[in-house]
């Protein structure tokens, strides 16, 4: 039990696993919480260091831990979609041109989208 939320597993398996969030603090403090606790079973677990990125980017509106996380998924899985979009938006957010084009790279090497391709190989042009 975390929080007030409840978690049974044997085996966390990523594929399989869906964390819904209600947008209040306390949820969103036991989001948090459940995330660190699935890590301390499974440190390399990227989805729930996303989950945690996804905490610090929208909950505390730290980009630097978020932009932390993000990179700690993306060593262990380099093409891992959910964090290269946001490390996008972070670079957006932050007007970091260079860690923009860093990141929009990658997601025009990952997205299936081609819409979202095109629309980061027009952006890279532009920066």
């Amino acid at each position: 039990e975390v929080g007030d939320v409840r978690v049974t597993f044997e085996q966390v398996v990523p594929a399989k696993v869906t964390v819904m969030a209600v947008v209040d603090g306390e949820t969103f403090k036991a989001f948090k919480d459940l995330s660190e606790k699935v890590l301390s079973y499974e440190p390399k677990n990227t989805l729930f260091m996303t989950n945690l990125g996804s905490y610090y980017l929208v909950a505390e509106h730290n980009d630097k831990a978020a932009l932390k996380m993000y990179n700690k998924v993306l060593k262990l899985k380099p093409d891992d979609y959910a964090a290269i979009k946001n490390c996008v938006l972070l670079a957006r957010n932050e007007k970091n041109a260079k860690l923009e084009k860093k990141y929009l790279q990658k997601l025009v090497e990952v997205t299936t989208d081609e819409t979202e391709r095109t629309s980061a190989k027009v952006r890279l042009q532009a920066l």
